[in-house]
């Protein structure tokens, strides 16, 4: 299991194919070339903050706000100490970030298959396509030989770029983002597991994609069992203990498919958890949990 505080990171300059200045803090990646290929990072918006034009991605998101809202379309956002599910080729937008907006993000190859380009291939398709363009509140414009102009999805010119083919998207299982609201929630007991508690939020698709919380009392354990996806938690609160080290709030494990855990909180715990695509499996069990 990978463990991690944001606490012990630098924020470092995130490539700017949406906005100018925007710093993240990576937490874990993937493998590159795995269809459940994933990125959990930290986003900070800087000045001038953040907008970007109505589009659709051909991978996931899970996105949780801190401090203040974050906006994913006209009269939409995602409330502070809330989620949001964004399916792989649905729309959403036009966007607009405020100057100091801090999320968490995972970002995942959702379940078609096509993978996630992690953001090494990103910051460098960025600096490559900025030699013959421009890219300006998420747009890219360039001039072709014959002197027309383009402009195309920022994030999409640098896929196709990277990719040398076009960008095919994916039949939306859902129309639009799905905006989470935790409180709304009830806590329920996890079978076997003395003092632990889960808001399970929802499985979204047939890889048992999934979000939940658990909630694990002060001196109780919990005795993660193995499971075929990848698993990403995020400490909201209290301190965890795991491996004989202490895990305070902000702090993240990542467990790789297959892999067990023995979590114990020293004071009230809760976490935050997405599970990743299940590709390892031809099938999938009933419990995605």
């Amino acid at each position: 299991m990978r463990t991690i505080s944001s606490d012990e990171l630098k924020w470092i300059p995130y490539p700017g194919q949406r906005a100018s200045v925007t710093e993240m803090q990576p937490l874990f990646q993937g493998d590159p070339d795995a269809p459940d290929n994933f990125e959990m990072y930290m986003i900070r918006y800087g000045e001038g903050g953040s907008h970007s034009p109505r589009h659709r991605h051909n991978f996931e998101q899970f996105r949780w706000a801190f401090e203040q809202p974050l906006n994913y379309g006209p009269n939409q956002d995602i409330p502070p100490g809330c989620l949001a599910y964004f399916p792989e080729g649905a729309y959403y937008g036009p966007q607009t970030n405020k100057h100091g907006s801090v999320m968490l993000i995972v970002q995942f190859g959702g379940a078609s298959g096509q993978g996630y380009m992690d953001v090494q291939k990103l910051k460098r398709g960025t600096q490559e396509l900025k030699a013959k363009g421009d890219f300006v509140r998420g747009v890219y414009t360039w001039t072709d030989d014959a002197g027309k102009k383009h402009n195309q999805d920022a994030y999409e010119a640098v896929w196709e770029h990277m990719s040398g083919r076009p960008l095919q998207y994916p039949r939306p299982r859902y129309s639009a983002p799905v905006l989470i609201e935790p409180d709304a929630f009830e806590w329920l007991p996890v079978a076997g597991a003395t003092g632990v508690a889960m808001r399970r939020f929802g499985i979204f698709n047939e890889r048992g994609t999934s979000a939940f919380q658990l909630r694990i009392a002060a001196g109780a354990t919990f005795a993660w069992p193995a499971q075929s996806a990848v698993r990403l938690v995020y400490v909201l609160s209290g301190q965890l203990g795991v491996a004989g080290m202490n895990f305070p709030a902000k702090s993240s494990m990542a467990l790789a498919s297959r892999e067990t855990a023995d979590f114990r909180a020293i004071d009230e715990a809760v976490l935050l958890v997405f599970t990743m695509p299940n590709f390892h499996d031809a099938a999938t069990g009933l419990a995605a949990a």
